[in-house]
């Protein structure tokens, strides 16, 4: 039987609308939390913690956990190493594949997966939030500033608002990503005008 990890309140409230359930309200009073995304991210915690696996969710994870507002997947990224551990230590109940330049991973029988990106280092861009690693705000939004698009633009004006950033955060960001950050700035600063 699979371990399944008990995730702290303010991750359950960051996530509540990733609630799923098969069975109507009588089931998810039962298990809310065991479905979709999270009931994958609640069996692959134990398993990494077991296995010392150098992870950090990225894309829909990583926003919502920084407090930002997006849809919902289950992006990774991880190490070539911890990857390798996972393609040993699965046990038949986890299934771990190659997927071009990337990796699929998923939990047998639950029928959600996630894309893995490989990373060769981890800790300089990862942090803890709420006992869960994410990448760090300034290499989500580094990585959304990359390429930019209205959707990643929204993403970046979103955590802009949700973390109070300002002109100084651009400091985090490489030298050609700080021209999109000013004018995204920009645009947080006058939608909050806009709110008053």
């Amino acid at each position: 039987m699979l371990k399944v990890a008990e995730l702290d309140k303010r991750v359950y409230d960051l996530l509540a609308d990733w609630r799923e359930s098969r069975g109507g309200p009588s089931a998810r009073r039962k298990a809310p939390w065991d479905s979709g995304f999270l009931g994958m991210i609640r069996r692959f915690l134990p398993w990494f913690e077991d296995e010392g696996i150098v992870y950090a969710f990225s894309y829909c994870v990583a926003i919502r956990l920084h407090g930002g507002e997006c849809g919902r997947c289950a992006s990774l990224a991880m190490t070539p190493a911890s990857w390798e551990r996972l393609g040993r230590t699965n046990g038949g109940r986890f299934d771990v594949r190659p997927d071009g330049a990337n990796g699929s991973l998923s939990v047998r029988g639950l029928g959600y997966a996630c894309t893995v990106k490989f990373i060769d280092s981890l800790e300089p861009i990862r942090t803890s939030i709420h006992g869960i690693y994410v990448v760090t705000l300034p290499y989500l939004i580094g990585t959304f500033l990359e390429r930019e698009s209205q959707v990643t633009r929204g993403h970046v004006v979103g955590l802009i608002r949700a973390n109070g950033l300002g002109r100084n955060f651009r400091v985090n960001l490489p030298e050609d990503r700080r021209p999109a950050y000013d004018s995204c700035l920009r645009s947080a600063r006058r939608r909050e005008r806009q709110r008053e």
